[in-house]
């Protein structure tokens, strides 16, 4: 099996929003996973893979804010984003926030000769 994941991963629940760039909102997000790279959410109407918007994510009174893309999708439910524009202040807020909870195990996917 190989590590997937080339940053730790910090469990959570966060709640969050997504603003698209057609102005479309998606609300009642929550982050179960963060790192320095991106998030994973749980909630519905999340857009399809590839699409583009700014994630806002609150804790303890911040909003960590973020261009993100949606880099994955599972049953309308689970998605994946991965952080393509963090500014210098946001970056030091989300390392706060991510020092601030319980790393996650670190998932494996099987190698192409694991796989069935």
């Amino acid at each position: 099996m190989e590590n997937r994941r080339e940053v730790p991963r910090y469990a959570c629940e966060l709640p969050a929003h997504l603003s698209l760039t057609d102005g479309q909102v998606v609300g009642g997000l929550t982050v179960t996973g963060l790192g320095v790279k991106g998030c994973g959410t749980t909630g519905t109407g999340v857009p399809a893979v590839r699409q583009k918007g700014n994630i806002v994510i609150e804790w303890q009174g911040w909003q960590f804010q973020a261009e993100a893309e949606v880099v994955w999708k599972k049953k309308d439910i689970l998605a994946g984003f991965q952080f393509t524009s963090v500014d210098k202040d946001n970056q030091e807020l989300l390392i706060r926030i991510c020092t601030h909870h319980p790393l996650q195990p670190h998932g494996t996917i099987p190698k192409a000769s694991e796989k069935e």
